[in-house]
């Protein structure tokens, strides 16, 4: 972890334009500052949903409490929250990054960061599942695993670790916090939902920065 950012810093160092190099280095601020950032909760929209609830009441017959059990319902407010430290900030980093395989003269990092985003996807949506109380939770050293294996045969030299980080960073969020918060959003049953919450330690940041890692040392 402590070579990726000398790494990145020799590599802006090439032929790419001034536009891009003062982009990455943003993309390289913003990140260590994320620890900061996971304190900051961005609400994006909010849902309702119907919990049921079992209450016990005591009927006295001769004097003698009788237990009667009802089922009842309560209404809920869940709030969609996305984390600037562990959501918005990779958001943005990968962004950077796929801009500047449209700046290379390689194709194949292009190809290499498409077929990294898709395989990782599907591997996070299998992989993932949703907790109740807690959220989506997926593996993080096993999602950054997959887009590193990706990319390395696609690209095979350069700059793996763009594929590798993009790749792991949307496919999580594309895998876990999209789709699979689509399909089992109401067994979470919690107030507050936030994609990228954990900081540091969510799954988007942290198969990001695990697979950016893993590219320096492979690439």
């Amino acid at each position: 972890m402590a070579l990726t950012p000398a790494f990145i810093f020799h590599w802006i160092k090439g032929s790419i334009g001034l536009t891009l190099k003062l982009a990455i280095w943003t993309s390289m601020l913003l990140l260590s500052l994320s620890p900061l950032l996971s304190f900051v909760n961005i609400r994006v929209w909010s849902y309702k949903t119907r919990l049921q609830t079992a209450t016990i009441d005591y009927v006295f017959y001769w004097g003698i409490p009788i237990p009667v059990p009802r089922v009842g319902f309560v209404e809920q407010e869940t709030v969609i929250a996305i984390n600037a430290g562990g959501a918005l900030v990779p958001i943005f980093v990968g962004l950077v990054f796929i801009y500047s395989t449209l700046k290379m003269d390689d194709p194949l990092v292009l190809y290499a960061t498409l077929a990294s985003i898709i395989v990782t996807t599907i591997y996070t949506y299998i992989s993932s599942r949703a907790v109740p109380g807690v959220g989506i939770v997926a593996p993080g050293l096993g999602i950054a695993l997959v887009a590193l294996a990706t990319s390395i045969p696609v690209l095979g030299h350069g700059p793996i670790f763009i594929p590798a980080y993009v790749g792991a960073s949307f496919g999580s969020l594309i895998g876990a916090d999209i789709l699979r918060l689509m399909k089992d959003r109401d067994r979470i049953n919690a107030p507050l939902i936030s994609i990228g919450g954990a900081g540091v330690f969510d799954g988007i940041y942290l198969s990001g920065a695990l697979a950016v890692s893993l590219g320096v040392l492979f690439g």
